[in-house]
């Protein structure tokens, strides 16, 4: 995580940098990181988005939650739910950002689809998935 963290707080851009958008918890197959302290460590808003199933299959989640600083919901975008753990930023907030990211009537911000796509081909995946379901 480390070395995310220093990506991003000596990114040129750290000054205009409003929230971090993370497509899931799980960046790197089989490390998971708590968000509240990557939020503390990068000293800005984060946002994590996570599929409805993954939730409901690990019931003791909610719990584990509790323990940290982060907060979990869903929000209402393009006629549907996207659940969302954050941390650092408020629901209003978060409700926000994701009208404005949100377009074409996706339920995931352009950034983060984006973002997605290009990790997808880096790591020599077709696209074709990631950018029909997106």
């Amino acid at each position: 995580m480390s070395g995310v963290v220093s990506a991003i707080v000596q990114s040129r851009q750290y000054s205009q940098i409003h929230a971090v958008i993370l497509p899931r918890e799980v960046l790197v197959p089989g490390v998971r990181f708590d968000i509240s302290d990557f939020s503390h460590k990068i000293n800005l808003p984060v946002i994590s988005i996570a599929g409805r199933a993954r939730y409901r299959k690990e019931p003791t989640h909610r719990k584990s939650m509790l323990k940290s600083r982060a907060d979990f919901f869903s929000v209402k975008i393009a006629g549907g739910l996207v659940p969302v753990k954050v941390s650092g930023i408020s629901r209003e907030e978060t409700r926000e950002i994701f009208a404005v990211a949100c377009v074409d009537g996706r339920r995931i911000p352009e950034a983060v689809r984006v973002a997605k796509m290009v990790a997808t081909h880096v790591a020599g995946r077709p696209l074709s998935h990631i950018a029909s379901n997106a």
